[in-house]
Formats: structure tokens, sequence, C-alpha cells
């Protein structure tokens, strides 16, 4: 072989070399998108749980909020019937004891 040819060769093989390490560099860098994404997908995940963790203790006190009238509502007859129990009651011993 001349030297010639040994050059031409001894170029091209640095060329692709060269375009070894430009290819690896970018598969560095989509390896580190990957891996900040993946974090940022964590800390969204923490998020949503947060979130979500929220939104159920917001369900539970709507429907505290909601069943209070009702309680009340119990409490308002029941205490009207016993109240017009009594009544009856207290005015059919006073005719008794008349």
């Amino acid at each position: 072989m001349d030297p010639c040819t040994k050059e031409r060769e001894l170029a091209t093989l640095r060329s692709e070399v060269s375009a070894i390490f430009h290819r690896m560099d970018e598969q560095l860098t989509i390896a580190r998108a990957v891996y900040d994404l993946a974090a940022d997908m964590k800390v969204a995940r923490q998020s949503i749980d947060i979130l979500t963790n929220g939104q159920e203790k917001i369900a539970q006190d709507v429907e505290e909020l909601k069943s209070k009238p009702g309680r009340r509502w119990e409490s308002i007859t029941l205490t009207s019937v016993i109240t017009l129990i009594s009544a009856a009651i207290g005015y059919a011993l006073a005719h008794i004891v008349k």
C-alpha cells in the first residue's frame, strides 16, 4: 500500500470515529433528558397524590356538611314531638288531678 492510500484510510477512520463520538454524545444527551423527565414525573406524581388526598378530604367534609341540616331537622322534629307529648300528658294529668 502506498502512503496516500493509508492516509485516506486513516482520514476515513478518523471521520468514522468522530461520527461515533458525536452519536454517543447525542445518546448521552437523550439519556440525561430521560432521567430528568423521570425525576419530573416523580415530583408530578407526588403532587398528584397530595391533590388527590386533599380532594378526598374535601369530599368527606362536603358529605359531613350535607348531613348536618338533616340532623338538625331530626333534632327539631324529635324535640317538637317530645314537647307535644309532654304537653298532652301534662294536660291529662291536670284534668285528672282536678
